[in-house]
């Protein structure tokens, strides 16, 4: 290394500042000098995995900045080498980590494991002066930690930096500690705030947030309008929200009473009523079709079935499956009737691990009986979100849904694994009409079988240079709209020099002013179906995304539709 010794300290710098985290780490141990060197250069990383394991083990994850899918360290270790590695990220003062993410799986197994840890990591902090600079603190999965003990992790943030707490399962409130946690200056400086399961904590703890999502055991009048009249009297960033659940049901009468407005019927109870007064009135509403944008189901404790209507929420109930599904499918008693969205979510899926495919199932036997076999339902996209459902169920799921109708799907969790059932999948008419694919666990399905569509976003374990190629070829001659795009992401190296040698076109590395340093060769390919468009192809080491791009505009179109889709909640 004596020639890296002899540059001058500022081109020194400039290197490392483009180097990626795991390249720094090899460079730190290389020399005193060169330890310091490092240190004095912030790093931002995009995010951070800590997951506790038997055997007083745990698992540490690292992704890049920009670029999560790439994994810079993913290993099990020692509960002390995981601290040592984590605080590592923080010996420049100015480093910044995005999201730091706690997830506990086998509480049960282990159920002190966080309480050991954490005070563990807070013991290596005591000599310490500056604060840990991170932007989202996540906990999830059924992590149980004591309340002291989330009291003091969230002391040791940095305020001004940290802006988002998502919580599986908040720590049970104690009343001396909560009042503690509340007047924190981290609790007070949060922007988004979401607790998935049943909290005791007051709502006007989270009204000084743009966006949060709770869930308690009940919600007077008066607490519903201070909520809303918050919203109102504030200048809240554009997208800002509230969500709040209740395990008591809501009176309306008592909260519209308190606003001193008029409630807005329910045009979906309207119509069912209507429906009823005459055989007439059912023949007429009937022969109406309706459009709606988005309904909801998410399977509850004791075979209930929230359902909703999204729109401005026109309509919610929970009950029991039978009930809940005869209502969905009056949604399409006229033909043209159909949704552009329909969501599935089950949070509480390792409780009740057959939830889902009992309601699937029961949606199957209502259909029978309500409509003739060759009935299918009219729906633009399916959102599954968390839960588990079997191979052969989405199978007859995916297969129920009108192929005329069908385009896009947003899938946490790919349920498909035996190649048999994949290969039918893929040969449905429902995939092969899809025009939005998103895709977020890796994907055993040959990416050779995936068409060309206007969103593509899939994780694969590895790709060749051939697949690669493949499917870039595919995209460039099929003609799609403006800011069309895939994202490809693999948990292994692409072979980026094999890809760059497959090219027809002569390869030349044309980067856009905006591209990160994770970026290692960006291509303008011309379109032989429209001379105003080209696509763009950013290659890095575990990623390829593409874009379609005005000429002069590539900047300005190349993640335009992906920062859509990030804002949209899925």
């Amino acid at each position: 290394m004596d020639f890296w010794s002899k540059f001058p300290e500022n081109f020194q710098r400039s290197v490392i500042k483009k180097l990626d985290y795991k390249s720094r780490c090899r460079l730190r141990k290389c020399s005193k000098l060169d330890q310091s060197l490092v240190d004095s250069c912030p790093v931002f990383l995009d995010r951070v995995d800590i997951q506790p394991r038997p055997g007083n083990l745990m698992y540490f994850g690292i992704g890049e900045y920009e670029n999560c899918e790439e994994l810079l360290c993913d290993k099990d270790c020692e509960m002390e080498d995981t601290i040592q590695d984590f605080l590592l990220i923080f010996k420049n003062s100015n480093s910044k980590l995005k999201t730091l993410d706690i997830t506990h799986h086998n509480y049960r197994l282990h159920p002190e494991a966080l309480n050991v840890y954490i005070p563990s990591l807070l013991y290596s902090m005591r000599s310490t002066t500056y604060r840990l600079k991170i932007e989202e603190l996540s906990i999830g999965n059924y992590s149980e930690m004591i309340n002291i003990n989330f009291l003091n992790l969230l002391k040791s943030m940095d305020p001004c930096t940290l802006k988002c707490l998502s919580i599986r399962k908040f720590p049970t409130q104690t009343p001396e500690i909560w009042k503690e946690i509340v007047e924190t200056e981290q609790w007070k400086n949060l922007k988004v705030i979401q607790i998935s399961e049943k909290t005791s904590v007051k709502l006007d703890y989270f009204l000084h947030t743009d966006r949060f999502c709770i869930y308690i055991d009940s919600l007077s009048a008066e607490e519903c309008w201070r909520c809303i009249q918050k919203y109102l009297e504030n200048p809240f960033p554009l997208h800002s929200f509230f969500q709040v659940f209740t395990s008591q049901e809501l009176i309306m009468e008592e909260i519209f009473a308190k606003f001193n407005v008029k409630p807005k019927d329910d045009p979906v109870e309207r119509r069912c009523r209507f429906r009823k007064c005459s055989k007439l009135d059912k023949i007429l509403v009937d022969s109406c079709p309706v459009v709606l944008e988005h309904v909801n189901f998410e399977p509850r404790l004791g075979s209930q079935v929230y359902f909703s209507i999204e729109e401005e929420l026109i309509h919610e109930h929970c009950g029991v499956a039978q009930k809940v599904l005869k209502d969905f499918l009056l949604i399409f008693k006229n033909p043209k009737s159909k949704i552009k969205k329909l969501s599935i979510a089950h949070f509480n899926f390792q409780r009740q691990p057959d939830a889902v495919n009992d309601f699937v199932m029961s949606l199957f036997a209502e259909m029978e009986s309500f409509y003739t076999p060759n009935f299918l339902l009219k729906i633009e996209k399916l959102a599954f979100h968390w839960g588990e459902i079997r191979e052969t169920v989405f199978l007859e799921l995916f297969k129920k849904l009108d192929s005329k109708v069908f385009r896009s799907i947003f899938l946490r969790k790919f349920p498909i694994k035996m190649q048999e059932l994949m290969m039918e999948l893929v040969e449905t008419e429902q995939w092969k009409n899809l025009k939005e694919i998103r895709l977020q666990e890796k994907l055993t399905i040959p990416l050779e079988r995936i068409q060309p569509v206007n969103v593509l976003i899939v994780t694969f374990h590895s790709l060749s240079a051939e697949s690669v190629w493949g499917y870039v070829k595919k995209f460039r001659s099929t003609p799609s709209p403006l800011q069309s795009f895939f994202q490809i992401s693999t948990s292994q190296n692409l072979p980026i020099e094999e890809i760059l040698a497959s090219f027809d076109d002569p390869v030349r590395n044309d980067p856009l002013s905006n591209s990160d340093a994770q970026v290692k060769h960006t291509q303008r390919f011309q379109l032989s179906w429209s001379p105003k468009l080209i696509l763009v192809v950013k290659i890095g080491s575990r990623r390829v995304k593409g874009t379609i791009c005005r000429k002069n505009c590539p900047e300005e179109d190349f993640d335009a539709l992906e920062e859509i889709l990030v804002q949209e909640i899925v």
